[in-house]
């Protein structure tokens, strides 16, 4: 049986992995932006700035929850988003270091991590 490698990379990669599969989308990115202006919305709420269906927004609120960029409450009938602004801070700390050592004529770049430590 093929098992993932990906827990074979360093913390920092896969984290930065994790942001990147969030802001992947358009969808998730409007999402996000929605939650940041608005607040607390349920699904129906996103849904109305979305031309897609709710099947597949559900989809894309799904990795955000597995990436941690929202929080979510069950509240009968209704579920309720809001947005993780400490984990969407750090993803914006993170890529922008990371982005920082890669650029080229940088000064004080570091190795990449190869492995976990």
């Amino acid at each position: 049986m093929a098992f993932s490698k990906s827990k074979l990379y360093a913390d920092e990669y896969q984290k930065l992995c994790g942001f990147t599969r969030a802001f992947g989308h358009e969808a998730r990115l409007l999402i996000l932006d929605q939650l940041c202006l608005e607040g607390r919305c349920t699904v129906e709420e996103l849904n109305r700035d979305q031309p897609i269906s709710q099947g597949a927004l559900s989809d894309h609120l799904k990795i955000l929850r597995e990436e941690h960029m929202v929080f979510w409450e069950e509240r009968y009938p209704y579920i309720y988003y809001s947005p993780n602004v400490e984990q969407i801070m750090l993803a914006k700390k993170m890529l922008k270091v990371f982005f920082g050592r890669i650029i080229p004529g940088k000064k004080g770049k570091k190795k990449p991590h190869s492995r976990k430590a």
